[in-house]
């Protein structure tokens, strides 16, 4: 079952939406663009996305939120029925999110391993067939962040998170996300992702976990955002030479996440990183799961006038449209 849901979701020229926003989160994100932040905008927000007719023509799976797998509906159908009805797999975002790590007013653990087991029985249910789970790594030279403690806990829960959605029959997308904020260099955020990848394939080897039944959700190797723009040839090389340096064989695939990119970037990067695979022969499927990239431009365009929705609609399929272009 694992096995086939791999094989959809890394379709030709398809990749993930992340909507898997908290409600906190999306709330702050509506209100900044001057709209009301109440679960009645949420739910019309997210049927815009869900209901845009040509979606199943560039995503294959979508990344959910709690309250949205459970509660939300489109025109009277659940949400996770609705996406099956046109061919694409619900997922849902199991982490229980971020926790001071240590009393760090910097470092961060996930929270919500000791709850995870009981609730898989209930999102396979409502037709959840994969789960992700994200960590969260900030760079700091000046503190020495991160530190090896934070790596250790981090991809321990990881790893334990991935053994258990095998178990329970979902398929893992485990995401260590190295955040750009800050002024480090790429050969900076390089050798963090050295660190954190030794650990964590390390750790999920350790706790046998399936490599060919896992995906990881992992960042570009880009520059902090306080510098310049990386060239598209400097991020390809550096993140395919991670990969060729820490990916198992067998591994099910990855699928890269947007981290505070802008679109554009989104885009080139995962351009001139797919180009950068096929030419040295990297042979695990590559795709993305992008959430700020895709909807950024379409929450904006729908910010200025609500009633608009099929113009919406457009602005995010141009996008969608973008995204499946940058897997060619």
């Amino acid at each position: 079952m694992i096995k086939d849901t791999i094989n959809k979701i890394f379709q030709k020229s398809k990749g993930i939406l992340a909507a898997d926003e908290s409600s906190k989160t999306i709330i702050k994100r509506l209100t900044a663009l001057g709209l009301d932040g109440n679960e009645k905008k949420i739910t019309e927000y997210r049927n815009i996305l869900f209901g845009t007719s040509d979606l199943n023509k560039f995503i294959s799976g979508v990344i959910l939120y709690k309250d949205t797998l459970e509660k939300q509906q489109i025109n009277g159908v659940n949400v996770p029925d609705f996406l099956i009805s046109k061919n694409i797999i619900p997922g849902i975002k199991v982490d229980g999110g971020l926790e001071s790590f240590n009393g760090s007013d910097i470092e961060s653990y996930t929270k919500g391993l000791d709850k995870l087991k009981e609730d898989y029985e209930r999102y396979y249910k409502l037709g959840a067939r994969f789960s992700k789970w994200r960590s969260v790594f900030s760079i700091s030279t000046k503190n020495n962040n991160p530190t090896d403690d934070l790596i250790e806990k981090n991809t321990n829960d990881l790893a334990d998170y991935a053994k258990i959605s095998q178990e329970s029959g979902l398929l893992p997308f485990i995401e260590p996300e190295i955040l750009r904020d800050g002024d480090h260099n790429i050969k900076e955020t390089r050798e963090v992702f050295e660190r954190v990848f030794k650990s964590l394939f390390e750790k999920l080897a350790e706790k046998n976990v399936d490599f060919d039944s896992l995906i990881l959700k992992t960042s570009f190797v880009v520059s902090g955002s306080m510098l310049p723009e990386d060239a598209p040839e400097i991020v390809q090389k550096e993140t395919v030479e991670i990969f060729n340096k820490y990916i198992p064989e067998k591994m099910g695939g990855i699928v890269f996440l947007s981290g505070g990119l802008t679109p554009e970037q989104s885009f080139s990067y995962l351009n001139a990183v797919i180009k950068e695979a096929k030419k040295e022969e990297f042979l695990t499927p590559i795709s993305f799961s992008y959430s700020r990239a895709l909807q950024n431009n379409t929450m904006s365009h729908w910010s200025k006038d609500t009633e608009k929705i099929l113009e919406t609609q457009e602005v995010f399929s141009k996008d969608l449209k973008k995204a499946s272009e940058a897997l060619e």
